[in-house]
């Protein structure tokens, strides 16, 4: 087996097929027939079961059967049959409704946003905690000294992320899983890619020189590493950029980003 192309393929179907219809069903206030009495009325409960059928529809397996079972004042039951080799059978289950949307969010904090509480301190913006963490909790370490020769290079590559790498992904995001469809601009998405896969190639040429970005592990590499993964996630770095795919494996076998993905 193929684990590379394995992995490749399960990730392209999460973000191309998965994600974007997640991400509509988040967006209709389906809730529970406890929490909402007049769901019938409402008619959420049919615009997610129409969301639900549409994308089973369109990649269930083949040889499987979709059923949808409605009663008055019951909520509807979607049941896909996938016939297998072994006997028995197996139910998964999961639930067309949701709770209600959770409230008491402190002022500055919401589900998207990232943001580092450190006692009286709030602060959000990715770029602003990893230096703020770095100057008040790193004890010296991942930031080198100013009078050191690659301080340079540390400050060069730390903010070569937000300016010249991330305008790109966040347009590649938009317009391949935040919006509809309907709404997705094919030419907009093509120029951001190829802005994308041009911002990456300074930083494959400086990788074919030292393993980490300033030469040792830094916070360029929490930074821009984090953007070079992302990069790779949506298919936007080239294979024979072969030292960024390098630097890629090496944050990917970094204990602390092993246990961020599996956290």
């Amino acid at each position: 087996m193929n684990t590379s192309q394995l992995l490749k393929t399960v990730n392209s179907f999460w973000d191309h097929h998965i994600t974007p219809t997640l991400t509509e069903y988040i967006k209709i206030p389906n809730k529970s027939p406890s929490f909402d009495p007049n769901w019938e009325k409402n008619g959420f409960m049919k615009e997610v079961l129409d969301l639900a059928v549409d994308w089973t529809n369109m990649h269930k397996p083949k040889k499987s059967k979709l059923y949808v079972k409605q009663t008055k004042k019951r909520t509807p039951i979607l049941l896909v049959d996938i016939p297998g080799e072994l006997e028995g059978n197996i139910l998964m289950y999961g639930h067309l409704d949701k709770q209600p949307e959770m409230e008491g969010w402190n002022e500055g904090k919401g589900p998207w946003i990232p943001v580092l509480e450190d006692g009286d301190i709030m602060l959000w913006e990715s770029g602003a905690i990893v230096e703020y963490l770095i100057e008040r909790h790193s004890d010296g370490a991942l930031k080198p000294k100013p009078d050191q020769p690659n301080y340079p290079a540390y400050l060069q590559w730390l903010h070569y992320c937000e300016g010249m790498v991330m305008p790109p992904v966040n347009t590649i995001v938009v317009q391949t899983v935040l919006l509809p469809p309907e709404r997705q601009n094919a030419e907009a998405l093509a120029q951001a890619q190829k802005l994308l896969t041009r911002a990456l190639a300074p930083v494959n040429e400086r990788l074919g020189a030292v393993d980490y970005l300033s030469g040792d592990f830094s916070g360029a590499d929490i930074m821009l590493g984090h953007a070079v993964f992302m990069s790779n996630r949506l298919g936007c770095v080239p294979e024979d950029y072969t030292d960024l795919k390098a630097y890629i494996s090496r944050l990917e076998s970094r204990p602390a980003f092993i246990k961020g993905i599996e956290t």
